[in-house]
């Protein structure tokens, strides 16, 4: 996703009881755990799972999915959380980072940057449903047969209006050149 800071991975390498483990694969689907796990030599320990980033507006004010668990509370359920952080971490596919390592940072900046450089190609093969293809080729007889050029798709949330509207007007597009569409979901709020 792009999201990895060189600069964000140093400063937090720097911190004390810090580790960093990294995977340069850019291939794989990637880690994105948000679990944070507070270790306390009370019996307190507490790990919090869900969406958020460790930021004070994720954790205030952003709408975000989080669950606390106790050490107290739910000991099972921590110990759990505990037992896949460390099978991550133990994976063969994450090095340890050390900032201090010149390699280190050099391999990083290297998949960063390979990372960026991939980004820029993809392939979308979109392909309209049967039931997607006979609303096209509806429209397209009203607009052949009956010369009607404004029409009205009325379906189900989720048929792929838009998807329909898109294919129709790249279809409509190739035989009128400047051609342009007007596209608006009224939609009822429950």
């Amino acid at each position: 996703m792009e999201a990895t800071d060189l600069k964000a991975i140093t400063e937090l390498s720097k911190l004390p009881n810090t580790e960093i483990q990294i995977s340069y694969d850019t291939k794989v689907t990637r880690l994105h755990a948000k679990t944070y796990i507070f270790h306390r030599d009370t019996g307190f320990t507490t790990a919090y799972v869900g969406s958020s980033n460790l930021s004070n507006p994720a954790l205030t004010s952003g709408m975000e999915w989080n669950l606390k668990v106790t050490e107290k509370d739910s000991l099972d359920v921590l110990r759990k959380i505990e037992a896949t952080f460390e099978s991550y971490w133990n994976d063969r596919e994450f090095t340890r980072y050390m900032a201090e390592d010149a390699g280190h940072e050099a391999q990083l900046k290297a998949a960063l940057n390979r990372k960026k450089d991939q980004s820029n190609h993809f392939h979308l093969d979109i392909q309209p449903y049967d039931y997607q293809k006979e609303v096209l080729e509806q429209l397209d007889a009203e607009r052949t047969l009956y010369g009607r050029t404004r029409n009205l798709i009325v379906a189900a949330t989720g048929v792929g209006k838009t998807v329909i509207s898109a294919f129709d007007y790249k279809r409509f597009r190739a035989s009128q050149a400047g051609a342009k569409l007007l596209l608006s979901h009224i939609g009822k709020k429950s």
